[in-house]
């Protein structure tokens, strides 16, 4: 467990690490078992360290896994919809996502060979890329998680969950996070499911205030980068003409220690396979912009709780 500012959050690093350690002593078993040419040893070497590199999206594995290479990211095609979105903001349907660089830049798709067949992916940038020791946070915005082409039994579970979390009360929730801290030196990975569960104010504010907590000092430093990239996304979300559901906001910042050499504060809009075009090209995406507003309020509340200033 952490507990930061009376608020008590679950955290897996020892579990994943133990997860980890097993895994990586099974492959290095499986490796040294093997048959074969030192050619294809070495291919499976490097099929080995690329599963490793693989970070899972929304708890899913295996074929659903993101890669990263050389400052992008792949990420599998596996909805239509987000391809979608990401060609019209190339055709100029959204030209603030483009003008002021919400969304990490698209490069277009590949296909790559894998363990499950020829698979397509969305060749995308790598938005921590240069960052040393890098705490980062998905937060799931909207007041609404389901979409219109749910089904009848997936939207009442979607609406179920919305009302009693904070999707519902805030118009966002937790939906992953892992935190640098100084003292330890050591990165903290937290239960995404604290995300699962309502909250009040005191809550919701320590919650926060744990993402910006290092072991030595609560970040406040970076909150006002935050707030302008929220502002600019909610000049986009208030007359855009998209919707989004299940779509994320991802903030991250690096570890003050690393000095000249950290890398600025970073918030991008991310994970557009339920992004809907309106009919109205000015219309606005009323639960997504209740969520950053909700979000603000707190953010302020952090930043004049802990500045130095």
């Amino acid at each position: 467990t952490h507990e930061t500012r009376g608020v008590t959050l679950r955290h897996d690093t020892k579990r994943k690490q133990s997860k980890t350690k097993t895994k990586t002593k099974a492959n290095k078993n499986k490796m040294s078992s093997s048959s074969g040419t030192p050619a294809q040893q070495q291919q499976q070497t490097k099929k080995a360290e690329q599963a490793q590199a693989a970070v899972q999206i929304g708890g899913h594995g295996g074929a659903l896994s993101l890669l990263f290479e050389r400052g992008r990211v792949l990420k599998p095609s596996a909805n239509p919809k987000e391809l979608r979105f990401y060609l019209a903001v190339e055709a100029g349907e959204a030209p603030l996502v483009k003008q002021l660089q919400l969304a990490p830049e698209f490069y277009g798709t590949e296909t790559r060979d894998t363990p499950y067949g020829k698979l397509e992916y969305f060749v995308m940038q790598d938005v921590l890329s240069g960052f040393k020791h890098p705490s980062i946070i998905d937060i799931k915005m909207g007041t609404q998680t389901w979409h219109a082409e749910c089904s009848e039994a997936k939207r009442k579970k979607h609406i179920e969950q919305d009302a009693n979390c904070s999707t519902g009360k805030y118009g966002f929730r937790f939906c992953g996070m892992k935190v640098y801290n100084r003292h330890e030196k050591a990165t903290i990975k937290f239960d995404k499911r604290f995300g699962w569960y309502s909250m009040d104010d005191v809550a919701m504010l320590g919650s926060l205030t744990a993402f910006f907590d290092d072991g030595v000092t609560v970040r406040a430093d970076v909150i006002p980068a935050y707030l302008e990239r929220m502002r600019q996304a909610r000049s986009f979300l208030a007359a855009g003409g998209w919707q989004f559901f299940a779509s994320s906001l991802l903030f991250a910042y690096d570890d003050v220690d690393a000095g000249a050499e950290a890398h600025p504060p970073v918030c991008y809009m991310i994970d557009f396979a339920h992004a809907v075009k309106l009919p109205d090209p000015a219309g606005a995406d009323t639960g997504y912009c209740f969520g950053i507003v909700q979000l603000e309020r707190f953010l302020h509340t952090i930043q004049q709780q802990h500045s130095k200033y």
